[in-house]
């Protein structure tokens, strides 16, 4: 048996030499392997007890009462704004130094657009405890209808809270200690804002921003849920195939902002200034629209539908092309210079509006105009079906080349307006 053993290994030392050689590789680069992990895990130990260090040599410092130790001290935070940023985040918000404040957001202001998801945990996490509190704070006491924009941003807790016990995950729990509401809230929506500078693909949901600034800021392809964005400056904005679903917009300011392909479902737009923009197939659908300013703005491709009021807008000067008006109510509008072309208006209600301005190649399919004043408007080329003109009140107006389908002109008559080349026909 082992002359036999003997002569295997001789006919086939080649073979043995090569398994050998690859056994021997295999276990150097098990060695290596072994060797690299331990030193990641090395590189880890040390980098968590540096972390644990500057935080001990951080809370010491700013736990002392002398504010000119505490200054001193404020030059080594820009270096660790990166590894202690949540940290740094709720050192500055109890801060009562304004000086020392400063410092501090201005270090995490740095680095807040490389820490993006960082700015949306705290926000979240201060949006969760701002909802605990009884006054709510105070930054938002004068803000119009508080309470809708609260019970969004519940509503989004509560979803969130059922996604983590479906993922057997438990939220962060809030700190026992009470801290300052105003500040957390205004202090993560800074940030927050300052993230979302350049913002490809971001999705938020229940977050809030806040007097903050968003100036020119690009949203790309980005989803925003249950969010409440109050008081913020957003001139010349873009946002571009970004959706906003069930959102609070109030009292921002979007001069000279464009809007591509983005849409706004069930969402509550009050006091917000969206002149000199630019909206093209930009859809509006749901919710409703209160004291917004859309001056000089120009629409293309857009479609407003199913939105429960449009109350008390201003559209002077405004271009609308190519759009479409459906299921919807203008109240106490406000339209002068305006200019419709190709637009089309299906069930809608304008009531209590004053127009100036042009209607070319437009179409008015079971329209109420109760209550308009219509002062020197031109109608050229335009479609009227089952459309309803009592309590209209035009002045100087000229239809050319329009058709009146199913459609009384009575009221239009009882008025000087002028009918040129114009067609009624009843029963069609």
């Amino acid at each position: 048996m082992l002359s036999n053993l003997w002569n295997y290994l001789v006919e086939n030392q080649e073979g043995i030499e090569l398994a050998l050689k690859v056994g021997t590789f295999l276990v150097s680069v098990c060695t290596l392997f072994g060797a690299l992990l331990g030193g990641l895990h090395s590189v880890r130990e040390i980098t968590r007890n540096h972390k644990s260090r500057k935080l001990t040599e951080f809370i010491t410092l700013f736990s002392d009462e002398n504010e000119i130790k505490r200054l001193s001290g404020i030059n080594g935070l820009s270096l660790h704004a990166r590894s202690l940023f949540r940290e740094l985040f709720f050192i500055c918000s109890i801060e009562e130094n304004a000086m020392i404040r400063e410092l501090i957001y201005d270090a995490l202001l740095k680095r807040s657009v490389k820490a993006k998801s960082e700015c949306i945990w705290l926000n979240d996490f201060v949006v969760g405890y701002f909802l605990q509190q009884e006054g709510q704070g105070r930054l938002l006491a004068g803000v119009k209808n508080e309470t809708e924009m609260i019970s969004k941003l519940k509503r989004s807790q509560t979803e969130r809270r059922v996604r983590y016990e479906l993922k057997k995950k438990n939220p962060p729990a809030a700190p026992k200690e009470q801290y300052a509401v105003d500040n957390h809230i205004l202090l993560s929506s800074m940030l927050l804002a300052g993230a979302l500078t350049r913002s490809f693909h971001i999705r938020l949901n229940g977050n809030l921003i806040l007097q903050s600034n968003l100036y020119a800021a690009r949203w790309i392809g980005s989803t925003v849920r249950h969010c409440a964005i109050v008081d913020n400056v957003a001139r010349h904005m873009f946002s571009v195939f970004t959706g906003y679903d069930d959102c609070f917009l109030c009292n921002n300011n979007y001069l000279g902002s464009r809007f591509v392909k983005t849409t706004f479902h069930k969402c509550s737009i009050i006091d917000v200034g969206f002149r000199d923009c630019r909206m093209l197939h930009t859809e509006i659908a749901g919710g409703r629209i209160n004291a917004v300013c859309f001056n000089q703005s120009s629409l293309y491709g857009c479609k407003l539908a199913q939105i429960t009021e449009i109350r008390e807008c201003t559209w002077n000067g405004c271009t609308i092309q190519k759009s479409r008006y459906e299921d919807t109510r203008l109240v106490a509008n406000e339209m002068k210079g305006v200019r419709f072309s190709n637009v089309s208006f299906t069930d809608v209600n304008l009531w209590r509006s004053a127009v100036v301005g042009t209607f070319t190649d437009c179409t008015f399919s079971r329209v109420k105009w109760g209550g308009t004043v219509l002062k020197g408007v031109q109608f050229n080329g335009c479609v009227f079906q089952h459309t309803d003109f009592s309590g209209v009140k035009p002045v100087n107006c000229k239809f050319t080349d329009c058709r009146f389908m199913n459609t009384e002109t009575a009221a239009l008559r009882a008025f000087h307006v002028d009918f040129v080349n114009c067609q009624e026909v009843f029963g069609a």
